[in-house]
């Protein structure tokens, strides 16, 4: 595990901006932070909130429950972190990976389990 606050500060923004386009149903705004991923197109997103939000309902809030290290061959300086995410009808685990490049923060994974 690692105690980069720095990187959990972005972390956290990157999920605070996923979560609003989630809601907002917000492609364009939910992939802004990532290093381009052709795989993640404007139809999956959609179908994914489709899925999501009438199962899960609303956002309420998420409890921090640490980070590991990325172990992944293209981003191998890569941290993942973990939430329980409390939303209205149940919780999830949430994990967010960034990896730094060039000086500059990327999300690589945002997932929602």
């Amino acid at each position: 595990m690692t105690n980069n606050t720095e990187a959990l500060a972005v972390a956290e923004k990157y999920l605070d901006e996923m979560i609003a386009a989630d809601a907002a149903n917000d492609y364009e705004a939910f992939i802004r932070p990532f290093i381009v991923n052709e795989d993640f197109t404007k139809e999956k997103f959609e179908a994914d909130v489709a899925e999501m939000q009438p199962v899960m309902g609303e956002y309420v809030s998420r409890e921090y429950l640490g980070s590991l290290k990325g172990n992944d061959d293209d981003h191998k300086d890569s941290i993942r972190f973990v939430w329980k995410g409390i939303y209205e009808k149940q919780e999830t685990v949430i994990v967010v990976g960034i990896v730094q490049k060039e000086g500059k923060w990327f999300a690589i994974e945002g997932m929602w389990h």
